[in-house]
C-alpha cells in the first residue's frame, strides 16, 4: 500500500464503511505521555521554491466533501503515490500526527504537529518547516496539472456530448421549421385546389355533355340526310 493510500483516512479524519469521509471525534480528556517516534527516514533536500505559509490560509468551513468522487479521489491518491517526494514531508508528518496512540495521549492537533515534527527532525536533522510546507505546494501542485488533464478531458468530452447534440437538435430544429413551411405551402396549395376543383369539374363536365350533344346532333343530321336522299334517289 503506498503511503498516500495509508494515508487517506488521516486526510479526512476518517472514513465509513463505504469510503466516505466523516468527522473524527476528538478524546474528551487523556494523560500526557511521551510520542511515539517514527521509524527512521532517508534525509532529502529541500525543493528550491520556498514557502511563506500565506498560499495555506484557508477557512475548513468552506471545504466541503458532500460531492466527493471516490473514484476520483482513489486516482489523485494513486497519483500522488507515484509522486511521492523521498524523505520525510507533509506526508510523514500528517502521519505520524495522527497515529492512534498519539490522538489518544495529545488530542490537540496542533501539539501533535509540533511534537511529531520534533520526531522527525530527529531521524532528519535537514528536514525543515519550509521542507513541509513546500512539500504540500508540490503535491497540490501534481493535483492541479491532474485537474488541468481532467478538465482539457471534460472539455473534449463536453464537445463530443453536449456541444455536438446541441448541433443535431438545432439543426433538426431548422429541418422541422423548412419542413414545417413546406407543409404549410403544400396545404394552402391543396386547399387553393379544393377550391378550384368543384367548378373545374364542373365546367369539364358540361363540356364533356355538350361535345357529346354536338356529336349526337351532327350524326344525326347525317343519318336524316342519308335517309332522305335514300328515298329521293333512284338508279
Amino acid at each position: 500500500m503506498g503511503l498516500f493510500k495509508g494515508i487517506k483516512n488521516l486526510l479526512f479524519e476518517e472514513v465509513d464503511d463505504k469510503g466516505r469521509p466523516i468527522k473524527r471525534e476528538e478524546p474528551k480528556s487523556a494523560p500526557k505521555a511521551a510520542p511515539v517516534e517514527p521509524a527512521p527516514v532517508k534525509e532529502t533536500a529541500a525543493p528550491k521554491p520556498v514557502s511563506t505559509g500565506s498560499e495555506f490560509k484557508t477557512n475548513d468551513s468552506n471545504l466541503d466533501d458532500s460531492q466527493i468522487d471516490e473514484v476520483v479521489l482513489d486516482n489523485i491518491i494513486a497519483m500522488l503515490d507515484e509522486k511521492n517526494i523521498p524523505g520525510p514531508d507533509y506526508l510523514e508528518l500528517k502521519k505520524a500526527a495522527n497515529d492512534d496512540v498519539l490522538v489518544k495521549t495529545i488530542p490537540d492537533e496542533k501539539t501533535r504537529f509540533s511534537v511529531s515534527f520534533a520526531s522527525l527532525k530527529a531521524a532528519a536533522p535537514t528536514l525543515s518547516k519550509k521542507q513541509i510546507l513546500q512539500s504540500i505546494l508540490t503535491y497540490i501542485q501534481y493535483i492541479e496539472d491532474e485537474r488541468a488533464n481532467g478538465v482539457s478531458q471534460f472539455n473534449k468530452l463536453w464537445q463530443e456530448q453536449v456541444v455536438a447534440r446541441e448541433d443535431a437538435i438545432a439543426k433538426a430544429k431548422n429541418e422541422i421549421v423548412e419542413l414545417e413551411d413546406k407543409l404549410a405551402k403544400l396545404k394552402q396549395f391543396s386547399q387553393e385546389q379544393e377550391g378550384q376543383l368543384t367548378a373545374v369539374k364542373s365546367d369539364c363536365e358540361k363540356k364533356k355533355k355538350e361535345f357529346n350533344a354536338t356529336v349526337d346532333f351532327m350524326i344525326g343530321k347525317l343519318r336524316m340526310d342519308g335517309a332522305k336522299i335514300e328515298d329521293a334517289l333512284t338508279e
